[in-house]
């Protein structure tokens, strides 16, 4: 613990506190560990697991969808937009429930990380720019002073550690 002075081997008495932080005389790394920002190397090891998730819940709903249309074939025409849409509305389900319940999917339970400042209206919005903007979403985090995506940006949300 930092501002505890202890000699090695020995627990600290319940009386020694840590010293408070004064900000100004504090080090640069000493505030930065305080009110961290999530960078996208924090975020990455969770779209691991939200990849394992959505290509699980699509084989899922492709089940579902074959034995409910008696095994026909759904690789082009209209079986195939009925999939992707059945799929679509699967993973939107499952992001807006987690959202809504907690702010936290498995990958963001799974790495501290916790979705605030979410109300119902701004899921939705933050689903659907996600949607369309990922890959700008990604590079405007490079740049942004709080290392947010455009979507959270543009709904009002916001992701903290947990």
């Amino acid at each position: 613990m930092a501002g505890l002075r202890t000699t090695p081997g020995r627990a600290p008495a319940a009386d020694e506190r840590p010293a408070a932080v004064d900000p100004s005389t504090a080090s640069f790394h000493v505030l930065a560990r305080q009110v961290r920002a999530i960078g996208l190397l924090d975020r990455r090891p969770g779209y691991y697991r939200v990849k394992i998730t959505l290509t699980i819940f699509a084989f899922f709903a492709a089940w579902v969808f074959l034995f409910a249309s008696g095994g026909r074939d759904a690789t082009a025409g209209w079986p195939r937009l009925w999939l992707q849409l059945f799929i679509a509305a699967l993973f939107a389900a499952y992001f807006l429930r987690c959202w809504l319940r907690g702010g936290q999917t498995l990958a963001m339970k799974a790495w501290g990380i916790r979705l605030v400042q979410v109300t119902p209206r701004k899921a939705l919005i933050r689903l659907i720019l996600a949607a369309l903007l990922l890959p700008i979403s990604i590079l405007w985090a490079l740049f942004d002073r709080d290392r947010q995506f455009l979507h959270d940006r543009l709904a009002g949300t916001r992701l903290e550690l947990a």
